[in-house]
This record gives structure tokens, C-alpha cells and sequence, in this order.
């Protein structure tokens, strides 16, 4: 009798976008969801903290709520608003590396 080997590959595990778990925001420090990432379901008030701070380059807003990101601590300063269900996308210009704070903003319209 021979034992064989299964043909299947084991599982790698997500890479990109694919890591960011459905019902949330998150952000990544590199484009198309590579490098760093933290993910939120209502934010931060100090990306510091999830060692994002300054380093957001890539999104995808997989939450049902409206997000902003905000290029100062405790949601204060210039912001971006995310609408819901959109992504993902890379930040290019002015944009890219700046986010300090995001939070969820329900009931907030972006502008188009």
C-alpha cells in the first residue's frame, strides 16, 4: 500500500487588499493595501497609536458608515471625507501620508 501526498497547496493568508476585514475601514501605508495596515469600526483619534500616524497611502472603506480622515490629532484640521461602501483606492497628492485621525461620521455627505 502507498500513502500519497494531497495535491492541495496549503492556504497562504490574505495579502492586500484582502486583509481588511468586511464591516470595516481601514488604511494601509503602502499603495493597493500592501505594507502596514489597522482597520476600525468607529477610529482613532491618534493613528500614533496604531502606528499609522502620517503613513495612511491606501483605503478601502468596507464599513455601511461614512469615515474622515483628518491630518490633525482628535479629528481636527483638513479632512477627507470616505463615503461608505467605497474602495479601495490609493491616495495619491496632497493626500497621501497626512491622515493623524479617522473616525466614523454617519449621516455625513461627501461631497462629490
Amino acid at each position: 500500500m502507498t500513502v500519497g501526498q494531497a495535491d492541495a497547496e496549503p492556504a497562504s493568508p490574505a495579502a492586500g487588499w484582502d486583509r481588511c476585514p468586511a464591516g470595516n475601514f481601514c488604511i494601509f501605508d503602502g499603495p493597493d493595501g500592501t505594507g502596514g495596515m489597522a482597520w476600525f469600526r468607529s477610529g482613532s483619534a491618534d493613528l500614533r497609536g496604531q502606528g499609522m500616524d502620517n503613513r495612511t497611502t491606501s483605503y478601502w472603506n468596507r464599513s455601511s458608515s461614512t469615515f474622515t480622515m483628518y491630518d490633525g490629532y482628535n479629528y481636527t484640521g483638513e479632512d477627507a471625507c470616505i463615503t461608505a461602501n467605497s474602495g479601495p483606492w490609493t491616495i495619491t497628492g496632497h493626500y497621501d501620508n497626512v491622515a493623524s485621525s479617522v473616525r466614523a461620521t454617519p449621516g455625513r455627505t461627501c461631497p462629490l
